[in-house]
């Protein structure tokens, strides 16, 4: 009888996937999803807190204008939830994938969507929160860290 031999060991940098790359490539992208992952993540949880507070904001002493800035906050910051979940979803169902550019571009514009969304939920989440102090004023008041934010950005560019 012949002594059976154990297999060579295969090392991460000599193992190759089926189109010919190394693991080292493969290491890299897998690196570059969790980080557009990470944004992913950090975007969501932002919006699932913003989505807890305006549900903790309910009250029935609202006027009618602070039902409809809580109704219009809670389905810009969910929709903005969701379409920072769908890139997650689309990587999930699409896995194992090697086209890494696709999905980056994909995120991209998802991000791009849901940015906006998110900053206006935001922006009446802050009106909602100031409104018992300003009444019809919050509109503007909130309205100013928003533009003291895009004042430095474009200021940051050197655009102005």
């Amino acid at each position: 009888m012949t002594e059976r031999q154990a297999p060579a060991r295969i090392t991460r940098t000599e193992q190759h996937d089926d189109d010919g790359r190394d693991a080292a490539h493969r290491d890299a992208l897998i690196g570059d999803y969790r980080a557009i992952l990470a944004e992913l993540a950090l975007l969501t949880t932002v919006s699932v807190l913003l989505f807890g507070f305006l549900l903790g904001t309910v009250s029935s002493e609202s006027s009618r204008a602070e039902e409809w800035i809580q109704g219009a906050a809670m389905v810009l910051v969910a929709v903005a939830t969701m379409v920072f979940i769908l890139p997650v979803a689309y990587h999930h169902i699409q896995f194992p994938y090697q086209d890494f550019d696709k999905f980056q571009a994909r995120s991209h514009r998802w991000i791009l969507v849901g940015l906006p969304l998110l900053a206006s939920g935001l922006y009446l989440s802050l009106c909602l929160a100031i409104w018992s102090l300003f009444d019809g004023a919050a509109i503007v008041i909130a309205a100013l860290p928003f533009a003291a934010a895009a004042v430095i950005f474009v200021l940051r560019k050197g655009q102005l």
